[in-house]
């Protein structure tokens, strides 16, 4: 586990003889028209009922317009259908919005880049207590200082943990490499960084949970226009379109489990994996992605150099592919593709956009460790609008039948 990260790189470093390759770089996408969307409602129907995922809600957006928007399948045991306005749970896919939280605050002045940590947190610790005074607020969500992942601590003692509490575990976990030498996923850290931006916008270290909440509240969502996005369980069951999640038995079959279990686990790390949202909402995140900082009704939300520095590659995670800040930074055949996704116990998301194409696509289900078919959308959409054979499908079915082979 420790060597991981490098290993990766490794064996990512093999390319096949010969093999060729498609560059797409600098082409232009062809524009989704109704025949091909109708297309794609079909693909995403009939893959949904392949993988038995209960349900799923889908939004493409196209050059600063939503131009598909669909759910799919059930939202909870009862039957009832998914609607593009159903209410999931995102997990890491979150990760985004609070890094351009971040960037809001640092627009603001009330924070740089390069803050050291320690100057607006001053609980802040890691393992070893030279590193301690080095991190700075970027190194929060880079996932590149090195700390091991800790992901075990939510799953079994999250009704115990609060945000303060993960602030201060930090200093227990381990350091695996040299700082910014290699990836290393870790959720209590990101999660810091949420914390940290948010105590700077709100000049107080009480209550951390609460000053995230209202700060991504009032930088993001507010803004962009995402009234059905929002990381407080209490809000989501009041409403009447929410989806409940469906884990996995021994058998991979999917069950519904308790909604209450997925707030559970996320709550002390929320800036990280916490955010409810619909296709709706996703769609027009998006578009202010899309548009550099500018929402769907022309109001910047974020300037334009500090959203893109979110973009930038921080640490390399495998030969082509990298981490920002919140982001994956990799491509899609020369197309610059940023991504991201978010897995819980019930939920899987996943998040991409090319910022040169004009393209961005949202999957939302309501299963876990659906991936498979929320990237094989997401795959499809790049597969049609630039005319290229649809491979992926095909790639991901293979994964799932060697990953079922080996349990």
């Amino acid at each position: 586990q420790k060597r991981s990260s490098q290993l990766n790189l490794l064996f990512t470093g093999m390319q096949v003889s010969g093999l060729e390759t498609v560059d797409l770089s600098g082409e232009q996408p062809r524009k989704l028209d109704a025949a091909m969307l109708a297309e794609l409602e079909t693909y995403v129907r009939e893959t949904l009922e392949q993988y038995g995922v209960p349900g799923a809600a889908v939004a493409v957006v196209q050059d600063g317009e939503v131009v598909f928007a669909r759910g799919f399948g059930v939202r909870n045991p009862q039957g009832d259908p998914v609607t593009a306005d159903t209410q999931m749970m995102i997990g890491s896919t979150s990760k985004t919005m609070s890094t351009m939280m971040m960037a809001t605050v640092v627009d603001d002045g009330l924070m740089e880049w390069s803050t050291p940590v320690v100057e607006i947190l001053p609980q802040f610790a890691v393992a070893d207590p030279e590193l301690t005074p080095k991190v700075e607020v970027q190194h929060l969500v880079c996932n590149c200082t090195g700390v091991s992942r800790g992901d075990l601590e939510l799953l079994f003692n999250a009704e115990e943990l609060t945000p303060e509490m993960v602030v201060e575990s930090l200093e227990t976990l381990e350091i695996y490499t040299g700082f910014g030498d290699a990836f290393n996923y870790n959720n209590q850290m990101v999660a810091t960084g949420g914390y940290v931006a948010a105590v700077a916008a709100a000049g107080s270290t009480g209550d951390l949970r609460s000053a995230y909440v209202n700060t991504v509240q009032a930088r993001v969502f507010d803004p962009i226009g995402m009234p059905n996005t929002t990381p407080s369980l209490e809000s989501v069951l009041a409403g009447d379109d929410y989806a409940v999640p469906y884990g996995q038995n021994l058998n991979m079959e999917y069950a519904p489990l308790p909604v209450e279990y997925e707030d559970t686990m996320v709550a002390p790390v929320v800036s990280a994996g916490g955010i409810w949202s619909t296709a709706t909402d996703m769609a027009r995140y998006l578009i202010t992605e899309l548009n550099k900082g500018v929402g769907p009704d022309g109001n910047r939300v974020v300037s334009e150099e500090n959203l893109q520095k979110t973009w930038e590659p921080q640490v390399q995670i495998t030969s082509d592919s990298s981490y920002g800040m919140g982001w994956f930074v990799a491509d899609y055949k020369g197309q610059r593709l940023l991504h991201h996704g978010g897995a819980t116990l019930g939920f899987t998301s996943d998040l991409a956009f090319l910022p040169e194409a004009g393209i961005g696509i949202s999957i939302l289900s309501n299963a876990r460790a659906s991936s498979s078919f929320n990237q094989s959308v997401r795959y499809r959409v790049l597969e049609m609008v630039f005319d290229q054979p649809y491979q992926y499908h095909r790639q991901a079915e293979i994964s799932q039948e060697v990953g079922r082979t080996e349990l």
